[in-house]
């Protein structure tokens, strides 16, 4: 350790204890001077003078070599020489000066050589190249440092420029550098070079994605092969932004679609397309309901407008309307015909209108739109044709459409049908007398009668049938006897009876009508003598019938 450095320690804590003790017993002190007044230095400390003992000389201020901290900062110091403090030297060293109580490398202090950080370096190797307090620098490969600076092109030589080579250029967008350093080619991002840099214009060189163009930034197909354009950004595509080989951007159909495809189109899943109108996107497919096609109906994932081949609600399953009784889809969903309903059963829609014809009532008739099936005696008629009633002769109607009296056929001329029987009577014989059930002109003396009662015959040849009347008349004497005549002048009829032409005059009490040409009682024989023909009530029946009686006897008449 040299003096100097020894004596410099020894003087840093002389000072410190100058500052920790600065009066009184007790302080360091090198002389005597360095005490207070009343105080001496014994052994580097300052002590109390007695008051009998002399007071010793000043001394010199310090021995020569000491040094001592001064003001300046960087550590400086004051030498001692001839016993006194020199001034405030830089303990910096040499090639550096105290910048901002820093020791820096400048060019002031290292004039001729180079500053490698805070050192100054002579400057003269190719490692370490410089001059003038500029900084070291290392050659380029070749290159050597003569005088403090390097052959050829470099930051020493070309410092607005840059290098290519040996050569210094100056900046522009195909050379671009600065400071000597090696000159690059700006790319499509940029059109000139300023201050070393790539630039766009009078700003920074474009961003990823992008070109300059006339000194602005645009976003190309070039540019941006592998994303869209918004603006004059380059996206890289993501749902629900689609594109790609820089076109511009596409806003996708989140009804449509739900993902962006390799080639940066709007597509739903991997149908490789958007859906078409009338559907929409639904977990990677292409449906269609009734959110999407509310103004049709679906086929599938179809959606199709609605027609008679094609009916549903909104949105529902297409139905294929019944042609035969319909011919139009309403706007409610459901099948019609026309403006209306579907035609009903036994029913044809044609021209928009429910009609009753053969092809769609064959087993039946039509009673104006309406089929009548089965056929009835009301409405009887078979193969669409119009119906008929069935009345008068008639009370029902067969299975093959015709009307008939019970089961058979419609009752003839003269008849009516009455419980399912064909009959003779006043109603349907008004004219004529009823033989069985065949109405009769009842004209002949055979068969004479009128007002639809039962014909009779008029007996005797001497007798005809007075047809406007229903009467027979006795040709002998012209009298007019209902049932013929059986005398010259005498009527066939109780109590005259007998056959035309042998009268037979009745007891009247034996008897009480003609039968069979004779006598009767009751229908049956005379009574016999000593009884009486009568009509009597049977007390325990209560029913009245002609019987022959003792005539002393008497019975529970009728009346």
């Amino acid at each position: 350790m040299s003096h100097r450095i020894v004596w410099g320690i020894v003087g840093v804590v002389a000072v410190a204890a100058l500052v920790q003790c600065s009066s009184g017993t007790g302080k360091s002190c090198f002389v005597n001077a360095d005490c207070d007044v009343g105080f001496l230095c014994k052994l580097g400390t300052c002590v109390a003078r007695d008051a009998g003992m002399p007071v010793p000389d000043a001394g010199p201020a310090c021995t020569d070599g000491m040094t001592r901290p001064c003001d300046g900062g960087c550590q400086n110091l004051e030498t001692c020489s001839g016993g006194a403090w020199g001034a405030c030297t830089a303990s910096c060293g040499a090639g550096r000066e105290c910048v901002a109580d820093a020791c820096k490398c400048t060019a002031s202090a290292c004039p001729t050589g180079c500053c490698n950080g805070d050192v100054c370096e002579l400057g003269r190797t190719d490692l370490s190249c410089g001059s003038a307090g500029a900084a070291c620098a290392a050659c380029p490969a070749g290159q050597h440092c003569d005088g403090g600076a390097c052959e050829g092109c470099n930051p020493l030589s070309c410092p607005g420029g840059c290098c290519t080579g040996l050569t210094c250029n100056v900046p522009s967008a195909a050379r671009c550098g600065g400071d000597g350093g090696v000159c690059m080619a700006c790319d499509s991002r940029a059109d000139n070079c300023a201050g070393g840099s790539c630039k766009c214009g009078s700003g920074p060189a474009c961003g990823a994605g992008q070109q300059c163009d006339g000194g602005a930034c645009t976003c190309t197909p070039a540019s941006c092969p592998s994303g869209c354009c918004q603006g004059d950004q380059c996206v890289t595509p993501s749902f629900p932004t689609c594109g790609d080989g820089g076109v511009a951007c596409a806003a996708c159909d989140s009804q449509k679609t739900d993902r962006c495809s390799a080639s940066g189109a709007c597509v739903c899943g991997t149908t490789g397309a958007p859906c078409a109108a009338g559907q929409r996107c639904s977990g990677g497919q292409c449906i269609c309901d009734v959110a999407s096609c509310d103004a049709g109906c679906c086929a599938g994932t179809a959606c199709t407008p609605t027609s008679a081949a094609a009916c549903a609600a909104p949105g529902a399953a297409c139905m294929a309307c019944d042609m035969f009784v319909s011919n139009a889809c309403l706007p409610t969903g459901q099948c019609g015909c026309g403006t209306g309903a579907s035609c009903g059963a036994g029913q044809q829609c044609v021209g928009g209108q429910c009609v009753c014809n053969a092809a769609s009532c064959s087993n039946g008739c039509c009673m104006g739109a309406q089929c009548m099936v089965p056929p009835n005696a009301a409405a009887c008629g078979v193969g669409g044709g119009a119906c008929v009633a069935c009345s008068g002769v008639t009370d029902t109607c067969s299975p093959q459409g015709t009307c008939g009296c019970g089961a058979g056929a419609a009752c003839g001329a003269g008849q009516l049908c009455v419980g399912g029987q064909c009959v003779c009577n006043a109603a349907s014989c008004p004219t004529g007398c009823c033989s069985g059930d065949t109405c009769l002109p009842g004209d002949t003396r055979l068969q004479c009668g009128t007002a639809g009662q039962a014909c009779f015959s008029c007996g005797s040849p001497m007798t005809f049938c007075n047809d406007d009347q229903g009467t027979c008349t006795c040709a002998i004497a012209g009298t007019t006897c209902s049932q013929g005549c059986c005398g010259a002048n005498t009527c066939f009829g109780f109590p005259n009876c007998g056959m035309p032409g042998a009268c037979i005059a009745c007891d009247t009490v034996q008897n009480d009508r003609c039968a069979n040409g004779g006598c009767s009682c009751g229908g049956g024989a005379s009574c016999a003598a000593g009884d009486k023909c009568v009509q009597c009530r049977n007390p325990l029946t209560s029913v009245c019938s002609v019987q022959c009686i003792p005539v002393a006897s008497n019975c529970l008449p009728c009346n």
